[in-house]
């Protein structure tokens, strides 16, 4: 579907994790549970059964939209380049390269230890400066537009950009987080189709993208390996997923479909919910939680980590439900598998809409952050909604209160 990149990339990433994946992954049994502490599979019925609709009616809301835009329609190239644009660019560099030291100092230790410290110890070593470490994570979410202007511009800047992908690949070493890559990929995807007018899928684009997720899929491993084990990674990551399973069933792959049917059990057979938690924390987005008098809840993460026992000395949870697992424990499952297909279809509409119609500077950022967002909301998550907030609050900072939000480009 040229011209609806937001439906076809949102779409294939659901059905590549939520039918797909799921596919493969029962063909050797039930799906295994995500609760810490267990080994054993979900074998209820009505799970899968409730679970199935939710997967159906979205799949027959894309089919009818399918039906609906039967006319082909190619986006607009927008190559516009101009002096605001420059600066944009380089400001987003330079917000990814503050983000490392803010970084580092929330963290409360040195790059020294950091270097050979375990994931996550600067909370277990309570050193950690909550504020800054976060500040330091949403600077380093300005790669995606970052690496959106620089595919677009023809990496005008070569140091900067090296700086700033060094800063990426050195985050990810010392915290473990594989989600900046996908950052990466995410601008670079938005930049490339900005680029060619619609989605092209090259050679070069294949083999780049089947190198990135190669990555995502060891690095779950190795960056929880030993020193001793990490000498012998091949070896290493071949016997955990020979032996335990690991690599497919029990891995981040079939995580967004356990973590949804581990959702729906909660609420079908515990009555666990969360009441419109997935609305409240975008509606309330800006109002931080502990003035919100309610309003706004607790990280829906944090609530489920909780709820199925994944806490530990090191943090208190971050397991998000996968995004059928969102609208169960927000709504409840069964209601839930109508409000699924409603505000998924109405908000890749509105998404789909600005894309298309305009190119101001909003919107160039605005997609950078598409294809991100959609996965971490895929895996149960809004945060990617509040990186993509701050990009765009960032980006009026650069160029102004940014007037043109759905117009055009100014070219000087």
């Amino acid at each position: 579907m040229y011209g609806y990149a937001c439906f076809t990339y949102f779409g294939v990433l659901f059905g590549i994790l939520y039918i797909f994946v799921p596919l493969i992954s029962n063909i050797g049994g039930y799906a295994y549970t995500i609760r810490w502490g267990y080994d054993h599979v979900i074998t209820n019925d009505d799970v899968y059964f409730l679970y199935s609709m939710y997967v159906l009616l979205l799949s027959l809301s894309f089919f009818a939209l399918s039906l609906f835009w039967r006319k082909k329609e190619r986006v607009k190239k927008t190559l516009v380049t101009g002096y605001k644009e420059q600066r944009l660019h380089y400001a987003l560099g330079v917000g990814v390269l503050a983000g490392g030291a803010v970084y580092i100092f929330g963290t409360g230790m040195s790059i020294k230890d950091l270097a050979s410290a375990a994931r996550f110890a600067w909370f277990a070593e309570g050193t950690v400066d909550s504020f800054y470490l976060n500040v330091g994570l949403y600077l380093f979410s300005l790669v995606a537009p970052y690496a959106y202007y620089d595919y677009k511009r023809g990496f005008p800047n070569k140091v900067l950009s090296i700086l700033v992908y060094a800063t990426i690949l050195a985050l990810i070493s010392v915290s473990g987080g594989r989600k900046w890559v996908l950052f990466l990929m995410s601008g670079f995807l938005a930049g490339h189709y900005d680029m060619k007018g619609k989605i092209v899928v090259t050679k070069k684009t294949l083999a780049i993208l089947l190198l990135c997720f190669a990555f995502l899929y060891a690095w779950q491993y190795g960056r929880n390996m030993s020193v001793e084990e990490s000498e012998n990674f091949l070896a290493t990551l071949y016997e955990r997923s020979s032996e335990n399973s690991e690599l497919f069933r029990r891995g981040d792959t079939t995580y967004f479909y356990r973590a949804s049917l581990e959702a729906i059990k909660l609420n079908d057979q515990e009555d666990i919910l969360y009441p419109l938690a997935v609305i409240r924390r975008i509606i309330f987005l800006p109002i931080p939680e502990s003035i919100s008098y309610g309003l706004k809840p607790e990280g829906i993460p944090a609530m489920f980590a909780k709820d199925i026992g994944a806490s530990n000395e090191a943090r208190a949870g971050n397991m998000p439900p996968g995004i059928i697992g969102l609208f169960a424990l927000s709504f409840g499952a069964i209601p839930g598998i109508l409000f699924f297909p409603f505000f998924v279809i109405l908000g890749l509409y509105i998404a789909n809409v600005y894309i298309k119609k305009s190119s101001s500077y909003a919107r160039s950022v605005f997609f950078s952050y598409f294809i991100v967002t959609s996965v971490l909301v895929l895996r149960g998550s809004v945060g990617g909604i509040y990186f993509m907030v701050f990009g765009l609050l960032f980006s009026a900072m650069v160029v102004g209160p940014l007037k043109s939000f759905g117009g055009v480009n100014e070219k000087a």
